[in-house]
């Protein structure tokens, strides 16, 4: 009995120690959670109109926009590979989905890419049209920003920003109709 109790705690303890914040869902709002670094770009690629559709299919390309070599390193992922982050914010300007919900369990781990001037890191996306809580969401007009969390800058080899809130690309807006 005692083992299956220690055994529990230390499972729960590690499990616990591997959520990235509470698991409440509670987002703030997407001011708080986007700035673009300088030496890079984040741009978004969707379209504009969503029709007949089950997913939204997306790109976020990385560019180095300087003319040094630049290291971006980032520490969330579900994989063992640098990530982008997906939010979608509605018309009233509340966060209805997240590529990494605040409850998940992910790799904090840091993960980069070092990009030479005007090289692109790209990755491809989908999202299933739901809400965090796995609801369809309902025709509307909807927000999207690109990102990445826990974001190291390094310019040359030396590390020059280091970012605690996601860094991201401009907003982008996509009309759902159902």
């Amino acid at each position: 009995m005692k083992n299956s109790v220690l055994a529990a705690f230390v499972f729960g303890l590690f499990f616990s120690s591997c959520v990235v914040d509470a698991p409440n869902n509670d987002f703030p709002e997407w001011e708080d959670w986007y700035s673009t670094p300088p030496s890079i770009s984040i741009e978004l690629e969707v379209p504009e109109i969503i029709s007949g559709s089950e997913f939204l299919h997306y790109r976020i390309n990385l560019t180095n926009i300087s003319d040094k070599v630049v290291s971006v390193w980032a520490g969330k992922s579900f994989s063992r590979n640098l990530e982008f982050d997906l939010a979608v914010v509605n018309a009233e300007g509340k966060m209805v989905w997240v590529r990494f919900p605040r409850d998940a369990v992910y790799i904090l781990r840091m993960y980069g890419v070092t990009l030479e001037p005007a090289e692109s890191y790209t990755m491809d996306g989908s999202w299933n049209l739901r809400d965090i809580h796995g609801r369809p969401i309902p025709t509307g007009i909807y927000t999207l920003y690109g990102g990445l969390h826990f974001v190291e800058l390094h310019v040359d080899g030396e590390r020059t920003h280091e970012y605690d809130a996601p860094v991201g690309s401009e907003s982008y807006t996509v009309e759902v109709i159902r």
